[in-house]
């Protein structure tokens, strides 16, 4: 996949867009009476991510350059897949799923190593996904599984083709259909050592027994996870930490939180050390704590001890001294107002521009031109103290220097940013 461009967030040149939604709806929802309203706790809502494809639009990516990818098979008459076929239809975007490495054209398969694999050595996407200059959108949903919650680093199995995607077979089990030279060499052994280790360690729920449905079956199934994690560019396991504790659960109690930080894939354990803002309808945002945003407790599968029911919460308290692999990113709190250099910069054709005040009190941040003419008013507001973010769509405005200003409390501070057509 494309990264990032160093001065811009949104890679620049992209020529394919990958929209993955998490589409795990079957196709005996209709016996069971499931409207396509009543599927969206099941799959990612296509009328969101028909909103994401209609902005994308707005920058314009033409809907054939679109493409989204999901690996699971929900059949085509099925309530969830005539949504979002009607989906394709109405925004001429490539959709395609369930496709099986047999059945798809070479050129329809992107087939990346995976250099530090426990499990895979190489891993089939379904192209464009992963191929050079595509650009991955992961369009996760807010549901338990039997690995915790769903959330971003499982939604990116499903970009998996057939039968690689079948991360949940147990240890011991190979997955049927997949090439043995792909396996890295004594997997089993090298799990098993692992979980062994893991388990000694503390990891919490890990002495509970069973290859197929107990510690050492999350064990294998976090391992693939991780892998096919590895080689994407954007890290997901930090959305899916905070995710996780605004589902009403201990991030620090799941085993795949640990792994991804022994394997460098995550920089945290504990959700609360991860900053979070909180983005208005203004294209604003203020940083917030995340003890003051509302949990939704969603209860789960995961590892069941004894006495709990099958679908249960995993809240234990949990020690999180000792497990931050760097320093908390969590800035020093300065006694003065201050403005940041905006973020990309150069920028095309949005831009953010974080500010913080120390007081509350009144905040007006503008844009002007090279001329000195006031071309925008991002914020004009009685803000509370801390940290805030504005954000400047430019539109149809020409390439050339622009200034922002902030004003609180009397005082300004002005600095300069590139704007890049």
């Amino acid at each position: 996949m494309s990264k990032p461009d160093p001065t811009n967030g949104y890679p620049t040149g992209t020529t394919n867009v990958v929209l993955k939604p998490n589409i795990t709806s079957w196709s005996w929802d209709i016996a069971d009476g499931y409207t396509i309203e009543g599927t969206r706790g099941i799959q990612t809502d296509a009328n969101f991510v028909e909103g994401v494809i209609t902005s994308l639009n707005g920058l314009d990516v033409p809907g054939d350059k679109i493409y989204i990818r999901e690996a699971n098979y929900f059949g085509a008459q099925s309530i969830d897949g005539i949504w979002y076929n009607d989906l394709a239809q109405r925004t001429g975007v490539n959709f395609k799923q369930f496709a099986t490495v047999n059945q798809l054209a070479p050129v329809d398969v992107q087939w990346v190593d995976v250099p530090s694999g426990v499990w895979y050595s190489r891993i089939p996407y379904l192209w464009p996904v992963n191929s050079q200059g595509s650009c991955l959108i992961n369009v996760a949903k807010f549901k338990s599984h039997s690995m915790g919650m769903t959330l971003c680093s499982k939604n990116l199995q499903g970009t998996n083709a057939r039968p690689y995607v079948a991360h949940c077979t147990a240890w011991g089990n190979t997955i049927v259909g997949m090439d043995p030279s792909d396996i890295v060499p004594d997997a089993f052994g090298t799990i098993q050592a692992d979980y062994d280790r893991h388990k000694a360690a503390g990891i919490p729920r890990w002495d509970l027994p069973g290859a197929g449905s107990g510690a050492l079956w999350m064990e294998t199934h976090s391992s693939r996870c991780l892998d096919n994690n590895s080689v994407f560019g954007k890290n997901a396991r930090h959305v899916d930490i905070i995710g996780t504790y605004l589902a009403g659960h201990e991030p620090g109690n799941f085993g795949l939180f640990h792994m991804a930080l022994e394997r460098k894939l995550s920089k945290y354990l504990n959700p609360l050390d991860i900053p979070v803002y909180e983005w208005k309808l203004d294209g604003t945002a203020t940083q917030t704590l995340l003890e003051n945003v509302p949990r939704t407790p969603i209860r789960t599968l995961y590892l069941r001890q004894a006495g709990e029911p099958q679908y249960h919460m995993v809240n234990e308290p949990f020690d999180y001294s000792g497990t931050t692999a760097v320093v908390s990113i969590r800035p020093e709190t300065p006694d003065v107002f201050a403005i940041y250099q905006n973020f990309p910069n150069p920028f095309n054709p949005s831009t953010s521009i974080r500010y913080y005040i120390p007081q509350s009190g009144d905040v007006r941040l503008e844009i002007f031109d090279i001329r000195g003419d006031l071309v925008d008013v991002l914020v004009n507001a009685f803000m509370p103290a801390g940290d805030h973010a504005g954000v400047w769509n430019s539109g149809r405005r020409a390439s050339g220097t622009y200034f922002y200003r902030l004003l609180y409390g009397g005082t300004r501070q002005t600095k300069s940013m590139v704007l890049v057509k």
